[in-house]
């Protein structure tokens, strides 16, 4: 081969050589470029990621913390939780412990004889001996025979002694402790704390005037009874509360083996609303029975309430029971 022909050969290869390389660098350079523009996306990437994170660390902290206060607090409701039961506890012994020594004493007085008992009206009953007492008056028996005489008319010091009547603390307490632990009942716009736990009881009436009915009942072993009611009447119906008292009584009376029964009827004002308490004490088979009634009329909305409280000789505190749930009995202004 003359030098010439070695010259093209080197050029010829000179040339294929640079061509495959210039071809390896522009595909090395478009491969560049796709790392560059991937890199960039990635960049892009971990930034947005890291601009939620930035907002929500703080409120991961803020989560953590508020977490931490609710741990703390809801311990902290746990020991008043348990302060509070031990404090009803408590209370409930103190109760039980008060209404023990007003009972022995009303047994004790039970045995004494008054040789002249001065009442507020000037009568004076001589010899008298408690016999018994019932919500709102006392039994006495004495030289002219036996009679009740309203707490109105009872000396003050008699009256604390046996802790009866409005300042009774037996009373007290019993309506403390329903106002500490007992649920309010509702009925058809009427409130009213109760001992024995009320179910509600389907009523149905044939009368025309009675557009609905509405009623809850409840009973303990220690024969306490309450029942409640709600009658809504016909839109200009005439209701006569004497009428309605009379019908409590009735039914109260329906007993079977009821006798010497005795029955009382007075005014009362409760929540502004005009109404009726009755009383009802009667023998039954080897003991003794009583009822009480409480009936209130709101004539805007022609709607009649009747609470019923029944208990036996042997229910303890049962004229302070009486007394202490109608004293919570209410009217709620939007029922």
């Amino acid at each position: 081969m003359n030098f010439s022909s070695f010259l093209k050969t080197v050029a010829l290869i000179a040339v294929a050589v640079g061509a495959y390389f210039a071809y390896q660098y522009e595909q090395t350079q478009r491969a560049v470029q796709m790392l560059k523009a991937e890199l960039l996306t990635e960049r892009d990437t971990r930034d947005l990621c890291k601009t939620p994170w930035v907002i929500f660390e703080p409120t991961q902290t803020a989560a953590a913390q508020a977490a931490a206060k609710t741990a703390a607090l809801q311990q902290k409701k746990q020991e008043l939780e348990a302060k509070v039961a031990n404090s009803t506890e408590e209370f409930k012994k103190l109760a039980a412990a008060l209404r023990s020594a007003v009972e022995k004493v009303q047994s004790a007085a039970a045995d004494q004889v008054i040789p002249e008992l001065k009442l507020q009206d000037g009568k004076v009953l001589k010899d008298a001996k408690l016999r018994k007492i019932e919500p709102g008056q006392i039994s006495f028996t004495h030289l002219d025979g036996i009679g009740s005489v309203p707490y109105s008319q009872l000396p003050m010091e008699l009256l604390e002694r046996l802790d009866v009547g409005s300042t009774s603390l037996v009373r007290a307490t019993l309506a403390a402790e329903m106002d500490l632990i007992t649920p309010a009942t509702r009925v058809a716009g009427l409130i009213l704390k109760s001992p024995v736990p009320l179910n509600e009881k389907i009523q149905r009436s044939s009368v025309p005037a009675i557009i609905e009915i509405k009623g809850f009942e409840g009973k303990n072993a220690d024969d306490l009874e309450v029942a409640v009611s709600s009658i809504r009447y016909a839109k200009g119906t005439a209701v006569d509360l004497d009428a309605g008292a009379a019908g409590s009584l009735k039914a109260m009376a329906s007993l079977e083996g009821l006798s010497n029964v005795k029955q009382q009827t007075r005014d009362v004002t409760v929540a502004r609303f005009p109404g009726k308490r009755t009383s009802l004490s009667a023998k039954r088979f080897a003991g003794e029975v009583f009822a009480e009634s409480l009936i209130l009329y709101d004539s805007s909305q022609e709607k009649m309430w009747m609470i019923i409280v029944g208990y036996s000789g042997k229910t303890k505190n049962g004229p302070h029971l009486v007394e202490s749930i109608f004293d919570t009995v209410q009217v709620d202004p939007a029922p």
